[in-house]
């Protein structure tokens, strides 16, 4: 910070204008009566404001058992089956929800391929022929079993609206139909007869806007 110095004369001069004006006011404020520069002010509440919340839950029912949506099944090469799955917004907002396979093993799993479809309305059979009357929603219409790096099977589950994601209002439900097949020509080889694949369906779900 750098400092000014006033010579002292311009001191006194200034502190005897200031002093003159302080006068000056007190002269005119008791000769006469002033404006009063008060304001007449008024003030009015609103009721308070709540802010909630809505809830975003996802349920999985229809499968072929408790927590699994094809349960175990076997398959020999050119074998076909079909699973139903219902997924349900509980919540009370809009979601979107997204679907990934992951597998232990890709030996067998990487030979198997899946599609998913969305039921007709109405429909509550997941066979053949309600596969191939349904709407595709898959990431592709032939995907493989799973992997044991995460597979997308519906939309994409990074934060945000993706491609392929599903959009559920409250209380609405998707009725899937899914196709696991063991294509012929699918070569395991003599050492992975009676190999397994154990895949895993993750479902995500959030808010959408």
């Amino acid at each position: 910070m750098s400092a000014q110095v006033i010579p002292t004369g311009t001191i006194a001069r200034l502190a005897t204008v200031v002093a003159a004006a302080a006068l000056a006011l007190v002269g005119f404020a008791g000769g006469a009566a002033l404006p009063s520069a008060a304001l007449l002010t008024a003030r009015s509440d609103v009721g308070t404001s709540t802010v909630a919340t809505g809830a975003v839950a996802l349920g999985l029912t229809n499968g072929a058992g408790s927590g699994t949506w094809t349960g175990s099944i076997s398959l020999v090469p050119g074998g076909v089956v079909y699973q139903r799955l219902t997924v349900t917004n509980l919540g009370s907002v809009a979601l979107r929800y997204a679907a990934t396979a992951t597998s232990t093993s890709d030996t067998l799993a990487s030979r198997l391929t899946m599609g998913v479809v969305l039921l007709a309305s109405g429909t509550t059979t997941c066979d053949a022929s309600s596969y191939a009357a349904g709407t595709p929603v898959g990431v592709t219409a032939s995907l493989p079993f799973g992997s044991t790096a995460v597979a997308k099977v519906i939309g994409d589950p990074a934060s945000g609206a993706q491609a392929g994601d599903r959009v559920l209002a409250g209380s609405a439900a998707d009725n899937l139909c899914l196709q696991v097949t063991f294509p012929f020509g699918a070569r395991l080889g003599h050492a992975a007869r009676g190999s397994t694949a154990t895949t895993t369906f993750t479902f995500s779900a959030e808010n959408s806007p």
